[in-house]
């Protein structure tokens, strides 16, 4: 019987196999097409297009922070407005009203809905970098912008770079201000203004600095905003060591009135010089944090990490670390990080080995419990030194990246690209097997039927074997009476007559084995599930011939 079993082994594993529940299993691709590629019209060596970006919808606004118009690296910042799916888009050129030389307009950009921030952290109203910060709207779907507000802060300074990163959520705008010395040289700060008239002024609602402000932190660096969260990137602050990092989440109760700090962010296996803050994004209850200094794949490979709040706000857990999957040393991944949903974008500029520059798509399915990298995106016309990947944006299924050393329009004029999912994309599923409700695998009592019907065929063949015994014995009966022998004894010569030589009968079959082990046996064989045939198995045995072949050897049963 065990015999049989093992002849038998292998496809009974085919069939539990080819009845065995599909596993869930998803398979997320990034399928990002380059749909445009962005330049100024009147683009000009060193203006640096592409510095910074941003996106809402079908809009995307893009910084060139050294444009001349008004006079050296004065800076300007151009709006595109698609409608069909980028095949042709609109542009519109905004400049400071009162532009300057050296201001470096647009070296930060935001927009939310038909409001547009942009950033002049050189100007100097309140002294020589003090910085300035413009706002723009639309009420014309984007045909035209006015400039609405210039913001500066309360208590502004020379040298605070008011205006080096800016974001904008509703009502509600925040500026940072990389070097405010509160707390000591280059400590930083951020400034929140808010308007309740549509816009049509803003007024400063508070200042946020770190509970732990010190000189050299950078606070203010980078900053996001979502709802009433905000968080800000201290790249200086040194609690694992010199520049490892930080960034510091503000929260508001009271409908933006005041602000609070609720948590503070470092790295978990945070070190010295990883610049853990560089860049900040945040949508919903996740965070998103660049550490361009990073080292896991060399000096400034660079990594990013995700952090989840599952109470409110109240406390931050991280909850992924992001490499690039061809990681190398100098890619400064994390220079730029933006996120959207399920999806966060991360740059890798590449600046110092003169690299094109890349950026990586990173997609979770599990509520943020993991993350995927499932696009690398690089430009179509690529080339060395572009430092595509400064900065990105990404809004649902559309992502921009600025390259602005590209020089399309001269050495540095710079350009940006927009990468979108087809409209009818969804993440693909892998296909599985139709399972019955009825399979073998939760069915008790189709088991119970199949262990009953390997029974029968057991007691069946035995039976076989029994009645081919007592034929043979009954032929030598019959070959005995026609030599006129006696039976009484089988064995036994007649006497007085030399009986011929016979082969002495064949001895009785051994009894039966008793069913009920065979029995308990067969049910536990199939009750117990089998283990997994091993990758291929079912390939091989197909290929298995059925029949030998006329010449070679037959192959042998397979395995599994």
């Amino acid at each position: 019987m065990r015999s049989t079993w093992r002849r038998l082994s292998p496809l009974l594993l085919c069939l539990a196999a080819s009845e065995a529940p599909p596993r869930a299993e998803r398979r997320l691709a990034g399928n990002y097409q380059e749909v445009a590629k962005l330049t100024a019209a009147d683009a000009a060596a060193g203006d640096n297009f592409g510095w910074s970006v941003a996106i809402d919808a079908g809009t995307v606004v893009v910084g060139a922070w050294k444009d001349d118009d008004a006079g050296s690296d004065s800076g300007s910042v151009y709006i595109y407005h698609m409608t069909d799916g980028w095949n042709t888009h609109t542009q519109v050129k905004l400049t400071a009203s009162d532009g300057a030389a050296d201001d470096w307009f647009g070296v930060s950009v935001a927009i939310d809905g038909d409001t547009i921030v942009a950033g002049a952290e050189s100007d100097d109203d309140a002294g020589s970098w003090s910085g300035s910060v413009y706002v723009f709207r639309t009420s014309d779907g984007g045909a035209t912008y006015v400039e609405v507000a210039k913001l500066t802060a309360a208590d502004a300074a020379a040298g605070d770079g008011f205006g080096v990163s800016v974001a904008i959520d509703g009502d509600t705008i925040v500026i940072g201000a990389i070097g405010d010395d509160d707390a000591g040289s280059q400590s930083g700060s951020a400034y929140v203004f808010r308007t309740t008239d549509g816009g049509l002024t803003f007024v400063e609602v508070a200042k946020l600095t770190a509970s732990d402000a010190a000189a050299e932190d950078m606070f203010g660096g980078s900053v996001a905003i979502d709802g009433a969260t905000i968080v800000v990137g201290a790249r200086g602050d040194d609690d694992a060591g010199s520049k490892s990092g930080s960034a510091y989440v503000f929260r508001t109760t009271d409908g933006g009135a005041t602000y609070s700090q609720v948590a503070k962010l470092t790295a978990s296996d945070a070190a010295a010089s990883d610049i853990f803050g560089r860049s900040v994004a945040i949508d919903g209850d996740t965070v998103v944090i660049g550490a361009i200094g990073d080292d896991d794949a060399g000096s400034n490979s660079g990594s990013a990490y995700v952090f989840r709040t599952t109470d409110g706000g109240v406390t931050y857990a991280q909850v992924a670390k992001l490499t690039a999957d061809d990681a190398a040393a100098n890619d400064y991944f994390g220079r730029s990080v933006a996120i959207s949903g399920d999806s966060v974008v991360v740059g890798a500029h590449q600046w110092s080995i003169g690299g094109t520059g890349v950026a990586y798509v990173f997609r979770t399915s599990d509520g943020s419990a993991t993350y995927e990298q499932v696009a690398k995106l690089t430009a179509s016309d690529a080339a060395n030194n572009d430092r595509f990947g400064l900065s990105v944006a990404i809004d649902s299924g559309t992502v921009v990246v600025g390259a602005h050393n590209d020089d399309d329009g001269g050495s540095n004029s710079g350009s940006a690209y927009v990468f979108s999912l087809p409209a009818t994309y969804q993440p693909t599923v892998s296909p599985q097997p139709t399972v019955s409700p009825t399979t073998y695998w939760d069915n008790k009592k189709k088991r119970k039927d199949n262990a009953t019907l390997l029974i029968i065929i057991i007691i069946a063949c035995v039976a076989a074997g029994c009645a081919c015994g007592c034929l043979s014995y009954a032929s030598y009966v019959r070959l005995a009476k026609k030599t006129n022998s006696k039976l009484d004894e089988v064995n036994e010569p007649v006497v007085g007559y030399v009986l011929p030589a016979v082969p002495s009968a064949p001895p009785l079959p051994p009894p039966l084995p008793p069913l009920e082990p065979i029995k308990a046996e067969a049910v536990e064989m199939l009750t117990e599930s089998p283990p997994p045939p091993p990758e291929g198995w079912f390939a091989s045995w197909r290929a298995t011939p059925t029949e030998p072949e006329p010449e070679p050897e037959p192959e042998p049963e397979p395995e599994c």
